[in-house]
């Protein structure tokens, strides 16, 4: 910012201007309720969806998964995923992604619990759909531990697990040297400083393949004075010094709380 540079140009400089945000579907109310979400969110102009999964059983997940697929169609443009968070045995994900394998699912993350990376290594072993580290990854040396343990063909890189943008940086480009997927996230209930952070990171990382999770879309209120407007399923890189934002003081007294 003391220089005038958007961050992204202290990175690695800007690869990419506007990118596709990952629109979240689970309502918690059931099948039909999801399809009519994401109807409703590829009507306005999305491209790219996260099914959360591993809330229920691994039948009853995957025939939701199935028909939220189907209703938003085989466009190849489209970026459609799940995300478990942990929520499924080794046994229940294998189950899972058996009953998904035609569907039109990019990657499924997450399935098994972040430390069970043989977990992880059965999932993929057993599915075609390749599998994601999210909550598993806090390191490079995790990173490489899945990879070479055959348990994630991609990684869910968050500044909040890897301790900052540079480590982001660092973490896209050994997926690239390892031929890995990446996918951007902010953990939930981030604001618009982090989602700016995640731009920044997004424009500078050599891929960014499996899409960009944003929280700050889906709080009540921001402490940025001009929170980011998703149009068409995208989103554009602040272009201002340093992250580009600027944060509302009153607003950060407003929501101050004693600890």
């Amino acid at each position: 910012h003391a220089r005038g540079k958007p961050a992204h140009d202290l990175l690695s400089g800007k690869r990419r201007a506007r990118i596709a945000v990952l629109r979240m579907v689970g309502t918690g109310k059931g099948t039909a309720a999801d399809v009519a979400d994401a109807q409703r969110g590829r009507a306005e102009g999305h491209v790219a969806f996260k099914i959360k999964v591993g809330v229920a059983g691994p039948r009853e997940d995957a025939e939701r998964t199935r028909k939220v697929c189907e209703a938003l169609g085989g466009n190849a443009s489209l970026l459609l995923c799940a995300d478990a968070n942990q929520g499924f045995t080794p046994d229940q994900a294998v189950e899972y992604v058996r009953a998904v394998e035609d569907t039109a699912l990019a990657y499924f993350e997450q399935p098994v619990a972040a430390h069970d990376i043989e977990g992880m290594a059965r999932v993929a072993r057993a599915s075609r759909i390749p599998i994601g580290c999210d909550e598993g990854l806090h390191s490079l040396e995790d990173l490489k531990r899945h990879h070479e343990a055959g348990a994630a063909g991609g990684f869910s890189l968050k500044t909040i697990k890897l301790g900052g943008l540079q480590p982001v940086i660092d973490a896209g480009r050994l997926c690239e040297k390892l031929g890995l997927k990446v996918n951007l996230a902010s953990k939930m209930a981030e604001t618009g400083v982090s989602t700016a952070a995640l731009l920044h990171l997004a424009a500078a990382l050599p891929a960014v393949d499996w899409g960009v999770g944003l929280s700050s879309p889906y709080l009540t209120d921001d402490i940025i004075r001009h929170p980011f407007a998703i149009a068409d399923g995208h989103v554009s890189v602040p272009s201002g010094p340093g992250l580009g934002v600027e944060v509302d003081e009153a607003k950060v007294r407003r929501y101050s709380r004693e600890a």
